[in-house]
């Protein structure tokens, strides 16, 4: 089984291990508060500074525009001070935000490397995928792929 914890925490120890690191998450990932005790775990020794985005997603899928423009410029607005320091990173804590990159760099008056998780994840995947030998040509792999709180299997494919 992969999720993008993991990964994400291990990028995290083993490239950027002492940055400063905002972290634009859910609500209920900031409250969670999963991520960044793993990747402490595993060496990281930067700050964090955790920004639940509220409606973040909902004005995304809803392709509500104008609201988005007036969370991004008020996001940098009220953390402008983070931005000034060295080796500030902003971490996507989220699949639909890396979809609003080219906005924020609009609004952000210096240069920050912004960090999308979904390519190491994807990187782990295919590690994975090889290492069961799923990749190889003419392969019959069983993959189960998984749904809910529970992980009850919802669909096997042979």
């Amino acid at each position: 089984m992969l999720g993008m914890q993991r990964p994400t925490a291990r990028l995290l120890a083993e490239a950027y291990t002492h940055d400063h690191i905002i972290w634009l998450a859910t609500p209920a990932s900031v409250v969670a508060d999963r991520l960044f005790p793993q990747a402490r775990q595993l060496g990281f020794k930067g700050c964090v500074h955790p920004v639940a985005c509220h409606q973040w997603v909902d004005c995304i899928e809803q392709n509500r525009v104008a609201e988005i423009h007036v969370m991004l410029e008020d996001f940098v607005a009220r953390h402008h001070d983070l931005f000034s320091r060295p080796n500030m990173k902003i971490l996507y804590g989220c699949t639909h935000y890396p979809l609003l990159d080219r906005l924020l760099v609009k609004y952000l008056k210096t240069p920050c490397e912004r960090i999308d998780p979904a390519i190491t994840t994807a990187e782990a995947l295919k590690l994975l995928l090889a290492q069961h030998d799923i990749l190889r040509s003419g392969a019959k792999p069983s993959v189960r792929l998984l749904n809910g709180v529970a992980f009850q299997p919802s669909a096997v494919f042979a």
